[in-house]
């Protein structure tokens, strides 16, 4: 059964809330194909106020037969992150594994107080998605800042 198209939110002023970063990166993920995350753990949000845990919204799409998870996937979720009004900050990092294949990038997006690390990893049979945006506002807040440093 095809997944249905989850449409980019209208753009917008002030800050973003951690409702519609999660919808952001959920939504660019299933649009992009990328299978959600079933290890709840890697992906659940915080809830104590004084945690600088509940400053970060993650999403961790990990490869499927039915739905393999490679470099073109993670290309579309930053196309489709880019529609959500994600800016790139910084280079693109990428590392090589031993054998000269491409085997991990990187990339840094910003927006309106936030910024997102995304990852991609391959792992040999498939690749992972790995998403984490940060409310740099709520890090100062609660003492953890510098968990994304790029660009």
């Amino acid at each position: 059964m095809p997944l249905a198209t989850v449409v980019p939110r209208p753009p917008g002023t002030g800050p973003l809330t951690k409702e519609v970063v999660r919808a952001d990166l959920d939504g660019s993920a299933a649009n992009a194909r990328v299978p959600a995350n079933s290890r709840g753990s890697l992906t659940r949000d915080v809830d104590d106020p004084a945690s600088p845990l509940s400053c970060v919204v993650r999403f961790m799409g990990f490869h499927e037969e039915s739905a393999p998870v490679d470099v073109p996937r993670y290309e579309r979720v930053l196309s489709e992150l880019g529609e959500r009004g994600w800016k790139q900050r910084g280079e693109r990092q990428e590392r090589k594994a031993v054998d000269g294949s491409d085997s991990q990038f990187t990339v840094v997006l910003e927006q309106r107080g936030w910024r997102l690390k995304t990852e991609y990893r391959n792992i040999g049979d498939g690749g992972t998605v790995s998403l984490a945006a940060f409310d740099e506002a709520c890090l100062k807040r609660t003492g953890g800042g510098g968990e994304v440093r790029q660009g």
